[in-house]
């Protein structure tokens, strides 16, 4: 009789271990994901999702689901228009100019708290971003500066007859965009650096920063819009100092689940040149 009676305790122990350990779970597993927050191109020439608590899950208990997985879940490629230049969504190639031409955003607020950032400006959404992207990449020892931001219709063209006049045209278009086919003008796109031998220069890319903001550059909302290895889809070469501001949604889903360039995200037909 002894040892059944301690069989039993043990027995009642052990389920006791066993719900509190499970309710505890229920307390502490989160109810779903948290919702966390990028040129044509040179000019003279990127969402913190919140960490998983670390728990311990109960074996009848799924874990929770994490938020990339669940974005990707819930997102709809037709949240946002993509043909309208005050869409977060909007897309700006060599066939898709702004509509009209010479679109002025309604709001520009100036970036002056960054460096390099005085005389610089972008909407609202797109400053705050930055603001935050640039805090979590200074605290990782890649802090950047702010080249450029937003251009006007007639700043794009005095800088694309630049380009024409020192390259050439079909070089300059490589490299520029032609006024009212820039995304600078949409005061969504921002072109980075850090350090003058590497300004607007592919070994942007190879810098703390540039490998920061591949990285996390969707944490707040922003893409590399002119990709490696995709000038035939784009229209530029690759620009790893380019970002462009789209919201933490749909920069996680393109990072995430790619493809990496918006016209093959949203599956819209290659601009590797002007119709004219």
């Amino acid at each position: 009789m002894r040892a059944g009676a301690s069989g039993l305790a043990v027995a009642v122990a052990a389920f006791a271990l066993g719900f509190g350990a499970s309710a505890a779970w229920m307390w502490l597993s989160p109810l779903g994901p948290s919702e966390p927050s990028p040129s044509p191109t040179s000019a003279a020439a990127s969402a913190l999702q919140a960490p998983a608590p670390v728990v311990t899950p109960s074996p009848v208990l799924p874990l929770a689901t994490p938020p990339a997985t669940a974005a990707a879940a819930g997102f709809s490629k037709h949240a946002f228009l993509l043909d309208t230049p005050a869409s977060p969504w909007v897309v700006v190639n060599k066939r898709r100019p702004l509509e009209p031409q010479d679109y002025v955003p309604p709001e520009l607020v100036e970036l002056a708290e960054l460096p390099g950032g005085g005389g610089q400006y972008l909407i609202p959404e797109a400053a705050e971003a930055l603001r935050a992207l640039h805090a979590a990449a200074a605290a990782e020892g890649a802090g950047f500066r702010v080249s450029t931001a937003y251009r006007s219709y007639e700043r794009q063209r005095e800088i694309f007859a630049d380009y024409v006049r020192r390259l050439g045209t079909a070089k300059a278009e490589l490299a520029a965009a032609r006024p009212g086919y820039s995304e600078h003008q949409t005061g969504r796109a921002v072109d980075i650096y850090t350090t003058a031998e590497c300004r607007l220069k592919q070994c942007f890319a190879d810098t703390p920063a540039g490998r920061f903001v591949a990285a996390h550059a969707h944490e707040h909302g922003f893409i590399v819009r002119y990709p490696e290895g995709k000038t035939d889809v784009t229209g530029y070469e690759y620009e790893p100092w380019h970002l462009r501001y789209v919201g933490v949604e749909l920069a996680t889903e393109m990072h995430v689940t790619g493809p990496y360039t918006m016209e093959e995200f949203f599956d819209l037909p290659p601009a590797p040149d002007y119709l004219d």
